[in-house]
Formats: C-alpha cells, structure tokens, sequence
C-alpha cells in the first residue's frame, strides 16, 4: 500500500496529516526501539533461547525496516525524526544500532543518469557524507555503478558480514528455510573465494594481491545469487580482465582459481599492474540437484534448458555492458585496459553484450564458445576483427555447436522445437574473422576432434597454450599471441555425380579444423629461475 497523506487531514497527527498504512513517525520510533533492543540484548551476551528468540525476531523485524520501509521514507522525504538519534557503538556482533535498525540517509545517489552521473555525485561528496553512506547504506552503496571499487567492498563486506550473523543466528536455532539456507551457502562461498584473493600472493612481487568484493547480492535470481569479487585493485589496475562463466556458475560455485591463473599470466605477460574481476552477474543456466525440493525440480530444469537459447545471454548481456560502464565510470577518465573474457555460454553472454549493449571494452576473448549471438562478423563488436579473439580446442565438441554456412540438421531443430533457439556462428570459423589463438587441450584428454566435452574445461589451465594467449591479451602484449589458423568451413553436404549420374555426396558434420593436426605444447610467460 503507497505511504501517502489523505487529501482529509481532519485526522492530523504528528506530521500534520492521517496516514493511510504505515505511519513515517511510528515507523521511525519502531526502527529506534528495535535497535535499542538489539543493542541491549547484544550487550546481554545471553545464550538464553527465550532471548535468543528475541534476538531473531527483533533481526527479521529490523531487515524489513532497513529493506523496504525506512528506504521509502527517505524518498518521500518522511525521515526527519529518522535522523534525530546519534549511532551507538558496535555491540558483539558487529552490528551498529544505526545499522540494525535501517536508519537512511537523505543522500541518494542518481542511479538513473546511469554511472557517470553516480560518479561524479560520489565525487562532490564530503568524506564524511561518504562514510555516513557507507555506514548506514551498505547494499545500496555497495552495488551501486560509478562508485569506486574500494568503497563498494568496504560497503559490501559490512552487508556481508550482517547478513552471515543473522543467518547463521537462524541455522543455530533451527528456523532458517531452504531459501535463505542456498543464501547462506552463497555467503560462505563467496567468503572462502574473496579470504583466498586477500592472502594471493603476486607472483612477481610476493606481495598479498587483496581482494575486493564488487557486486554483492546473495539473494538475487531466486537464490542463484550475483556475486562479483576481484583479485587485484580494480582502481588503479592498468589492465583488468573481466571474467564471464557459462552453463552452471552461480554463487554457488564461486572460486578464485580462474583469477588466480589469468592474473599469474597477465602480470608474467605485461609486468604491469592487473586485476581480475570474476563476474557472477548473471542468471546463468543452472540446475541444482542437491537440495532442491520436489516440487522446483521443474522449475531447475526449465533455468538448465535456457542453455540452448539465448534468452539468458540476452539478459546477461546487458547487466554485463552496464557493470563494465560502471568500472569506466567510477576510473572517471583514467580508464584502463579492459578486456572481457567470456567462457562457454558466458561467451554468448560477452558477443551479444559487445554486438547489442555498446560494450565498453578494448579486446574481448571467446573460449570454448558454443556461438556468438546474432553477429554476422566480428566487425559487428564493439571490439572490431583485430581486438576480438577466439580460442576453440579442435577436441572440444561444444565449439562446433555454432552455426556453420548452409544448412544443417541443428537448423531442423531450431526451427521446429519450441524454446530452441542456435547461440550464434562459431567465432573460430574463417569467415567470422576474429583473431585466433592456439588453445588446444595438452594431451587432449577427451580424445581427438571433435569428439569429446572432458576437453571444453581446460581454458584456463596452467602452462596451457590459451592461459598463455588469454594472459597476454589481458596485458595487452599482443605481439606475444601465437595465431591459430581459422577452420575452415564446407556445406553439411556436398553432392557428387559419378560416370552414369547417379548421384552420391559426402557428409561433413563438423569444419576442417588445422588445428587437430598440430602437437599441443606448453606455454607459460614466467621466466625460469636461474
């Protein structure tokens, strides 16, 4: 129901007017009791259940003030007696009264001018407008385009850190759901992911890289979460790499090793200063078995079957394009080399973002790609033929799933069965004319091209000949990429005629790759130690 005042006031109250629903005042004085209790029960340090109770419900109490009713307040400007009481110190939990009970500031930042506008708002702020925000306004602050990094991981882990302890208040007492255990689970993982960037050491240097916590939103996509954490300053970096997974990722399965590896190649690379962003902002296709209740066991199989349309990556493409806007924003001119990295589906995602949604990068990489979105050529990207690059292992199965010249039995299907939908042409084809490099699969494990899917996982393997060329790329030393010659493309059938006119013709269901004649070597940009 809209908080609005009755065009009657003949019932006026404390600010001058009836209230239809909730009234500003009492939601205000209720913010300030409840987090008043909090802190005296937080002092308590009671293991009492009969308070620990209290505590869960004064916590669910104050989560729907800070989300939903103090917000709206603010923005119809009813908080003034928000504002009147002063922040108390943390009590054992961490959590501030101030927090606790959802107090907002007057300051919002224009979020619709796009994140230019928020950047420069953020940057005519005094310090202490800025750590008032990040105080009291820690999700809004932290998952807000053309705020800096740093601010947006110092606002993010103060979310983070609320929401574990009231969740894990609720796994201990018994009451927490299904729903808000996968948020839980979400947490922890992107703890574990974001503690292992803090303590990565740089390869050169020996230094701890750190770790950022970029996007942060454990809830979104009905559980899947959209997380964004980063190995690196995001800042300052000269050369960052923006990571894109496909079919499964989620903040589930969030983890720093694909960073970890672009990064150690990147820095060997370029010598210069990296960051890694790992973007799980998505709704990827996914489906999770473990755990998942009867009865949304339709719903699970309905999200993995978006893996063979491209409404996903439509989607993706455009939460994609903003956030990396965002990072150009908040650098506000100091702009650095940014490539984006799309694996699997996730390359889908990268192609459609840089053919449709303007994105801002300056090389993007395709790997193991199954299709490039509706893209005729590489010309058609933002990036261009000369900074739009694709790796396909000639034995990984999944990069013949692109569209190929003619027709093909695929065709058949996408146009026949509801929902099917093709991802687009294979970029590593010659006609699409992006740069390929070599990144065959050592030992190709799966067997030989183009038969096995074992071989669409090892992208982003050490010492492997795409890590070395994703490496270099990122920190912009193209000279060192080893080109890869293009496959090339024949009709799906191609008819013949002998002597007497009978007519016979030769199937080729997948393109001559060049690529599966060729040994796969190892590659590295670390120098060897004398």
């Amino acid at each position: 129901m809209p908080l609005r005042p009755r065009s009657d006031s003949s019932g006026q109250g404390e600010m001058g007017a009836d209230w239809i629903g909730y009234h500003p005042v009492r939601v205000a004085r209720l913010a300030r009791l409840t987090g008043e209790a909090i802190s005296f029960l937080d002092e308590t340090r009671s293991s009492d259940p009969v308070v620990q109770s209290a505590m869960l419900t004064l916590r669910e109490i104050s989560h729907a003030l800070s989300t939903t009713w103090v917000p709206l307040l603010v923005r119809i400007g009813a908080d003034s007696s928000l504002l009147a009481w002063a922040s108390r110190p943390p009590g054992p939990m961490g959590w501030t009264a101030t927090q606790i009970a959802g107090v907002a500031a007057v300051l919002v930042p224009p979020v619709a001018g796009g994140a230019d506008a928020v950047a420069t708002w953020w940057g005519g702020l005094t310090d202490a407008d800025r750590a008032e925000l990040i105080d009291e306004r820690p999700h809004l602050i932290g998952n807000t385009d053309g705020i800096p990094a740093e601010t947006r991981n110092a606002a993010n882990r103060i979310q983070m850190a609320a929401d574990l302890g009231a969740l894990e208040l609720k796994e201990s007492v018994g009451t927490i759901t299904p729903a808000e255990a996968q948020v839980l689970a979400n947490i922890r993982r992107a703890q574990a992911a974001l503690a292992s960037n803090d303590g990565h050491a740089d390869p050169i240097t020996g230094d701890a890289v750190g770790g950022q916590l970029y996007i942060y939103d454990p809830a979104a996509f009905g559980g899947d979460g959209r997380i964004a954490i980063v190995l690196g300053e995001l800042d300052t970096a000269e050369h960052v790499a923006v990571t894109v997974s496909g079919l499964g990722s989620d903040a589930s399965t969030l983890g720093s090793g694909q960073s970890q590896a672009i990064y150690f190649e990147a820095r060997h690379a370029s010598g210069d200063s990296v960051a890694v962003l790992n973007w799980t902002g998505y709704d990827a296709p996914t489906f999770r078995m473990t755990g998942s209740p009867a009865s949304n066991m339709f719903d699970e199989g309905v999200d993995v079957a978006g893996v063979v349309n491209q409404g996903a990556a439509r989607a993706g493409a455009a939460l994609l394009a903003a956030d990396v806007a965002g990072i150009n924003a908040m650098r506000a001119g100091n702009n650095p080399h940014l490539t984006v990295v799309g694996n699997s589906y996730g390359s889908t995602v990268a192609a459609i973002a840089a053919d449709e949604n303007d994105l801002e990068a300056d090389d993007l990489v395709l790997t193991g790609s199954p299709g490039a979105g509706d893209a005729d050529t590489a010309a058609d990207f933002t990036t261009g033929t000369e900074h739009t690059w694709a790796g396909s292992a000639s034995s990984d199965l999944v990069t013949y799933l692109g569209e190929q010249p003619g027709w093909e039995p695929q065709d058949a299907m996408a146009d026949l069965v509801p929902g099917v939908e093709q991802l687009g042409d294979d970029p590593s084809e010659e006609s699409f004319n992006a740069q390929r490099f070599h990144a065959e699969s050592i030992g190709r494990d799966g067997g030989d091209a183009p038969g096995n899917t074992d071989d669409h996982g090892y992208y982003f393997e050490a010492d492997s000949e795409s890590l070395f060329n994703i490496g270099a790329i990122v920190g912009g030393e193209y000279d060192l990429v080893v080109a890869a010659e293009h496959r090339n493309q024949q009709p799906f059938f191609e008819p013949e005629l002998d002597w007497d006119w009978t007519p016979f013709g030769d199937v080729h269901p997948f393109p001559d790759d060049p690529e599966a004649d060729r040994a796969p070597t190892s590659m590295t940009h670390r120098v060897p130690e004398l």
